[in-house]
């Protein structure tokens, strides 16, 4: 694992990087992002969505407070506590499969746009996929809660912890050979105590394992079973806020319970060459650089918008889509 605290922002990863990254499966680099330009208006735009979420909630009844005075992860919690309405959809950056309506929330504004187009993120993968880089659509807000009776109810999967996996294993083989690297996003510390990834060390050089599907209400979701991850290969990586984690496709990893009274925040950001299937073709993604042809480069939030509300739409009251490599009938997942 390579450590970059002196990493000098608007550049790339070294070549001494590139190959640990490929080497381990995945590759910290500390200080990627700015915190002005990058953290902190995404870091309002989510305070927005939960004052506006509170009030609601509050003028519905549903909660006797709307725990202004509480900084943004504890009033999180606290909302989440007092409501028994699963409310996590609202910050979320992508939709669930199961049951999607014409009214599920998503977020999507400017600053979280402005968050998977961040020269910071697009600078440092560049070495690794070349100047024509494309926003693959399987990306994730997590806000991890405390490990208790909240996190189930508030969409689980994505609240709680998660289970062994590798990220080839949420998408269609159509992208068993496109390089996809996971760009996993500080927004606050993560620690071993509220949840911080844990990779199993060079443990992406098998392909791809097997996964069993998991239990959840919304989300079609798999994992490793544990057995098949050795003990003394587990690596945990914490990260402070700002930190950027970025991992291979087949690179085993998964993060534990938050046993903290906070939130552990974080994005899963993905990125690939420009062309390249993205393994969930029924989500948009858009080209975020491109050397060639820089006029090609989205940079309208509102267009962005504009995509996953159409996609949404046309989505609506079908059967929920296969885009995952899950399996009952293996003897592990018995």
């Amino acid at each position: 694992m390579v450590s970059s605290s002196n990493l000098q922002r608007m550049s790339g990863l070294s070549p001494q990087q590139v190959d640990q990254l490929f080497e381990d499966g995945y590759l910290l680099v500390e200080n990627a992002l700015d915190s002005r330009l990058d953290l902190d208006p995404v870091e309002e735009e989510y305070a927005a969505i939960l004052d506006r979420l509170a009030t609601q909630l509050h003028q519905k009844g549903q909660i006797a407070e709307t725990f202004a005075a509480l900084p943004f992860g504890k009033r999180f919690i606290a909302i989440a506590s007092a409501c028994e309405e699963p409310i996590f959809q609202q910050f979320e950056i992508s939709f669930p499969f199961k049951n999607l309506r014409s009214t599920t929330p998503i977020n999507l504004g400017s600053a979280t746009f402005n968050l998977l187009r961040s020269p910071r993120i697009l600078d440092l993968i560049e070495p690794v996929l070349g100047g024509e880089i494309y926003s693959n659509p399987v990306q994730h807000a997590r806000l991890k809660v405390p490990s208790d009776a909240v996190a189930a109810r508030h969409n689980g999967v994505l609240t709680e912890a998660t289970l062994w996996h590798q990220d080839l294993g949420a998408v269609l083989p159509e992208a068993d050979r496109t390089l996809t690297l996971t760009v996993w996003v500080a927004m606050t510390d993560a620690t071993e105590q509220n949840g911080c990834l844990v990779y199993e060390h060079k443990g992406h050089r098998h392909g791809l394992a097997l996964h069993c599907p998991t239990t959840s209400e919304t989300r079609l979701a798999g994992s490793i079973p544990d057995e098949w991850i050795p003990v003394d290969s587990m690596r945990p990586v914490p990260a402070r806020r700002g930190s950027v984690l970025i991992h291979l496709p087949t690179t085993k990893h998964r993060s534990f319970d938050n046993y903290t009274d906070d939130v552990r925040w974080s994005f899963d950001l993905r990125y690939h060459r420009t062309g390249e299937p993205t393994g969930r073709p029924i989500f948009p993604g858009f080209v975020a650089r491109s050397r060639l042809v820089p006029g090609n480069e989205l940079t309208d939030a509102g267009e962005w918008r504009r995509l996953w509300e159409e996609a949404r739409s046309q989505l609506v009251g079908l059967p929920p889509p296969t885009v995952h490599r899950w399996t009952t009938e293996a003897a592990a997942c018995a």
